[in-house]
């Protein structure tokens, strides 16, 4: 074995020293300070006239000239007793620095841990975000406005300071004051760090990371806490972006766990709006908590009664179906009787408007729906998961494809893709669509134009890139005097303003912008996560952009909803120079010749 010097022995055992901290090292202090207030004293007592010297005195010299840093006048004794009174002095001014020194550091230590907010969150009934991305407020917001004027509190729990998670929120979500957020410093993904929030606590946790890997290490982090206390009735709702990445059925309900893959989600509303432009505004107000939302009401007085004759007479809601024995039915058949049990899946502003009106539309002449439109060439620029989830879901009047900047090594699998599918053709683009040349090649022949968001890029240069793209298709679009309508996906919330605003042909769909309001309404009502996976899934009834049409059959909108209904569509509301109106009352008249569509539920 290597012998170590005394120098390296001595060295390596006052780093340890010094590595427990300020209290250590203040004990040093006051250790080596009374060491040479000892040393001084023995030194005064000797060299003092025997005749005047007092131990006791000569001790309490020592101790004064170095705690108060005092200098001997030269009157106070012989030369040895100021030289060795003024080395006191100048000993504690020294020391004196150094623990001046400590203390400030400690101090600095102490204040910089209150700012990342390092204390436990002594709250219970909370809501517990795990991520927090500066320029992403939609959560805060939805949550704040789905908590109807209630106290309520949320902590964010992020990587980034304390201070400068306060000032983003402050500056850029204007939160009511019946809203509390706390912000922690703490890495989401670390169950020990998040242990200060008070999991067991509270009554939701949402994981809101950037990224999948993230997502599912927060998501396991939570349980973990969850588990460990008992409390595995507290809901964890998160979002993966493919649902590869999603956990076994089996063990999320074993989680207590509502997960969303967004790629499938964007992909199901892209390919939805290249058939029906402006369907993203109209997803956007349905599931905005600020206009209304989604509920699931008890109704035992209308059992025996059919879900035709409910839809026709419920005013100051809408109802869209059932929940009946934990199953969920959207836009049943009218026929079907309600149980006692059965949960009434109602769009409301408010539960305490819902009214019934007599049933006085029994008889409301037929709805005539437009023939589909024929087929039509969807230009699709750029590639990322959700391409394949597009193709999946495109509509059969939008199903001839052409994509540009599809990387080689995904072509064959896309191919193989359509070729399943039967009904849909897919060529590749070759030419540079950045060049005017290019671009105006793609256009000529494509009705609907889709700008898919770079995965491969930063999030901020992705959009910036995409926003280059749209800004160059539209500049094409009105020189060449081309009626394509343009779906744009973006991939942060704050890059949305930099598009400008979007025409009355064009889509701006954010990812996160969008799931942010699922997260918020599940946060509120974790029994709606079925319903929304009806409604966007690509079986059943989904929601529909219809032409208007002739209304002048149709005095009120109580008999518009009644003709729909005949045809198995539910009526949720119309748009009206690109704004969307929803739940208009039954009374209120139709005026025909200002509806642009109808916002409709029904399975075509």
């Amino acid at each position: 074995m290597k012998q170590h010097s005394f120098r390296e022995r001595f060295r390596y055992r006052f780093d340890n020293l010094m590595a427990r901290g300020n209290v250590s090292m203040v004990r040093l202090l006051v250790v080596c300070t009374l060491a040479i207030v000892v040393l001084l004293t023995v030194g005064i007592h000797l060299l003092t006239a025997p005749e005047d010297r007092d131990f006791a005195g000569s001790f309490w010299d020592a101790l004064a000239s170095t705690v108060n840093a005092w200098m001997p006048y030269s009157e106070d004794g012989n030369l040895a007793y100021i030289l060795l009174t003024a080395l006191a002095a100048v000993t504690g001014l020294l020391f004196t620095s150094i623990l001046i020194g400590i203390i400030t550091a400690a101090v600095e230590e102490k204040v910089t841990g209150l700012k990342d907010g390092n204390s436990v969150v002594l709250e219970s009934g909370h809501i517990v975000v795990l991520g927090f991305t500066p320029g992403e407020y939609t959560l805060l917001k939805q949550l704040a406005e789905a908590a109807e004027g209630k106290k309520i509190c949320i902590v964010v729990a992020g990587s980034m300071p304390r201070s400068e998670m306060e000032d983003a929120i402050r500056g850029n979500a204007d939160l009511p004051k019946n809203v509390r957020v706390i912000c922690r410093t703490a890495e989401p993904d670390d169950p020990a760090a998040i242990s200060g929030c008070s999991l067991p606590d509270c009554r939701t946790v949402i994981i809101n990371q950037p990224d999948d890997v993230s997502t599912l290490q927060s998501t396991l982090a939570a349980y973990k806490l969850l588990s460990e206390s008992g409390r595995t009735d507290v809901k964890i709702i998160s979002n993966v972006s493919s649902a590869s990445l999603l956990l076994p059925l089996s063990v999320a309900r074993s989680m207590n766990l509502i997960n969303i893959s967004v790629n499938d989600v964007i992909a199901r509303v892209i390919a939805r709006c290249c058939a029906e432009t402006g369907l993203s505004k109209t997803y956007a107000d349905l599931f905005d908590i600020r206009g209304g939302r989604l509920q699931i009401l008890p109704f035992p007085e209308l059992a025996g009664h059919s879900f035709g004759s409910v839809a026709r007479t419920m005013d100051g809601a809408v109802p869209i179906g059932l929940i009946a024995d934990g199953a969920v039915l959207v836009n049943p058949p009218a026929d079907r009787l309600l149980e006692e049990t059965d949960g009434v899946i109602c769009w409301t502003e408010t539960e305490k408007t819902v009214s019934f009106a007599e049933d006085r539309f029994t008889d409301a002449p037929a709805f005539d729906v437009a023939v589909p439109a024929e087929v039509e060439t969807t230009a699709v620029i750029g590639y990322n998961a959700a391409f394949e989830m597009l193709l999946r879901e495109l509509p059969e009047q939008a199903n001839r494809v052409m994509a540009a900047r599809v990387p080689e090594e995904q072509r064959k699998k896309l191919l193989a893709l359509a070729d399943r599918r039967n009904d849909v053709t897919l060529t590749f683009f070759d030419e540079d669509t950045e060049s005017e040349d290019g671009l105006l090649r793609l256009l000529t022949d494509a009705r609907h134009v889709v700008l898919l968001a770079e995965e491969d890029e930063n999030a901020d240069r992705s959009d910036i890139l995409t926003i280059l793209r749209y800004i160059k298709i539209t500049d094409v679009k009105a020189r060449e005097k081309m009626a394509s309508s343009v779906t744009v996906e973006l991939r942060c919330e704050k890059n949305l303003q930099l598009a400008g605003e979007a025409n009355a042909d064009t889509d701006m769909i954010v990812a996160p912008h969008l799931v942010s309001m699922f997260l918020a309404q599940l946060a509120e009502r974790p029994k709606l996560a079925s319903v929304f996976r009806e409604l966007l899934s690509n079986e059943g009834s989904e929601i529909h952009l219809k032409p208007a049409g002739d209304l002048t059959a149709y005095k009120t909108w109580g008999a518009l909803r009644a003709a729909l209904l005949q045809r198995r569509m539910i009526l949720l509301g119309y748009v009206v120079q690109g704004s969307t109106v929803l739940n208009p009352a039954l009374d209120e008249n139709v005026v025909a010749d200002e509806i642009d569509k109808l916002v409709v539920i029904s399975e075509t």
